[in-house]
């Protein structure tokens, strides 16, 4: 009877926790913004750094600078945490294996980190990981 009882408790509570989960989890948050900045890899912030132009629109994100290289605008998955809007999505080229992307959205600004990964038979597998800051475009 009693391992029952806590079994039920167990259930309710893990039944109460996914709810405030699912609350904060919205889909399309970001749906009609676009963002406009630029990137650079991590830990040469002041180095060579790119233009790009980021967005999200009708459940998926895209990025205009990784486009180029073949990779596909994803679904993108969202948490809100008091004003900030968190943002993961992965993005997949055929090509050039994939890239995950996740960062902040405040108000107009927007920071993200990406790591682009491909595995190889032939040589060391790619990694890198990169930055991305920009503005609400207009």
């Amino acid at each position: 009877m009693i391992y029952t009882k806590n079994v039920l408790y167990l259930g309710f509570l893990l039944l109460v926790l996914s709810f405030s989960v699912i609350a904060n989890v919205e889909s399309n948050a970001l749906d009609g913004k676009v963002f406009v900045g630029v990137t650079g890899v991590q830990g040469y912030e002041k180095g060579a750094v790119e233009n790009d132009e980021v967005g999200f629109r009708e459940g998926e994100f895209f990025s205009n600078g990784c486009a180029e290289w073949g990779f596909k605008a994803s679904e993108y998955l969202t948490e809100k945490t008091g004003d900030d809007i968190h943002f993961s999505s992965i993005l997949l080229s055929d090509d050039h294996g994939k890239i995950v992307w996740e960062g902040t959205v405040q108000g107009g600004n927007i920071e993200a980190n990406f790591t682009w990964t491909k595995e190889r038979w032939w040589w060391f597998d790619a990694h890198e990981v990169k930055w991305f800051k920009g503005k609400l475009k207009k």
